[in-house]
């Protein structure tokens, strides 16, 4: 199955089942903000995440509480640029600044990488995208 295909699926039944998480859906993307996107985190978009954008680009859910997926909110483009601004302020984003109490072999050993673009927020966690390079 596609991602619009998906979409087409998701969405009936939002409308069908939860009409305020559906109103909740932002349009598309615009060409601008997915351009600044790919350069904040250095890296080329998948190209069925920039196809799930250009349907929907996250979600307008000020309150959180109609979130589309397990208290997770879809950030928009713009969402995630703040997001990724504000993990590389706090954190930095040098990859060799390992974490030695980590194991290695488990999960990547790093506080924060340029190339991890978060695309959900609920509260203080969210789901993300690894496009940084293999380690």
């Amino acid at each position: 199955m596609n991602i619009d295909s998906a979409w087409d699926i998701i969405d009936r039944v939002l409308a069908d089942q939860l009409p305020q998480v559906a109103e909740t859906l932002r349009g598309p993307v615009d060409d601008a903000d997915l351009a600044r996107l790919a350069q904040s985190v250095g890296r080329e978009l998948p190209e069925d995440f920039v196809t799930s954008l250009r349907r929907h680009d996250g979600q307008h859910n000020p309150t959180a509480l109609l979130d589309l997926f397990d208290h997770h909110t879809l950030l928009s483009a713009t969402a995630m640029i703040d997001h990724s601004k504000m993990r590389i302020e706090a954190l930095g984003d040098d990859i060799d600044d390992t974490i030695d109490w980590m194991t290695p072999d488990k999960v990547r050993p790093i506080m924060n990488c340029r190339g991890w673009l978060q695309f959900t927020t609920a509260e203080t966690d969210g789901y993300a995208l690894d496009l940084a390079a293999r380690w």
